[in-house]
């Protein structure tokens, strides 16, 4: 069904991403695996998506809390992924869970860097190749904390600030043709990113 696309999926060494990745592979796309291991340590789930899909499985390393790293991963992805991208599902994330009083701040900036900055820089670097190729698909996996009031994580203010923007994006993309983005909120599932203080 896919035969032929390129997907990058961030944060999919495990967890949603790597579901989304695994799905992704099943339907025939080409895809980029995206964490913070090492080559090394994904070899088996390189391996497992390769069985999937004989387009090539592809893996990046990086902290997307950079811009430059951001570019970094789009770029490579269209070079290794066949020259283009097609479909990019912004999916890394971090939590920790803290009252607001008790919140350390280089936590909350952590959180903010890779669940709203990096999405806003991968589109902002894979939206001007997307626009050439008049194809493409953002998909931003977001959060139940955007709809459920909990004062004890980050993810409650952070999805409630991202969830306007990628509407305001969207206005914007859809000038141009075949190229659009969509929000999922998967239902609750355990994360191993999640970090309790008690």
């Amino acid at each position: 069904m896919l035969k032929g696309r390129s997907v990058l999926v961030t944060g999919s060494t495990s967890g949603i991403g790597w579901g989304i990745a695994k799905q992704f592979a099943k339907a025939g796309a080409r895809v980029m695996l995206h964490g913070l291991e090492g080559e090394a340590d994904v070899t088996h789930l390189k391996a497992e998506l390769g069985r999937y899909s004989s387009e090539g499985v592809e893996y990046t390393a990086g902290d997307l809390s950079s811009e430059n790293t951001c570019k970094d991963l789009v770029d490579r992805s269209r070079k290794l992924l066949g020259g283009k991208l097609d479909v990019i599902v912004n999916n890394a994330g971090i939590q920790y869970t803290a009252r607001t009083e008790d919140f350390p701040t280089e936590k909350w900036k952590a959180i903010m860097g890779i669940c709203l900055d990096a999405p806003f820089f991968i589109s902002k670097a894979a939206l001007p190749h997307m626009y050439q190729q008049k194809w493409g698909r953002l998909i931003h996996i977001g959060s139940a904390h955007s709809h459920v009031v909990n004062e004890r994580t980050a993810f409650t203010i952070i999805e409630l600030l991202a969830k306007p923007s990628p509407h305001f994006l969207q206005f914007y993309i859809s000038r141009h043709l075949q190229t659009n983005l969509r929000i999922v909120l998967p239902s609750t599932v355990f994360l191993g990113c999640l970090v309790r203080l008690h």
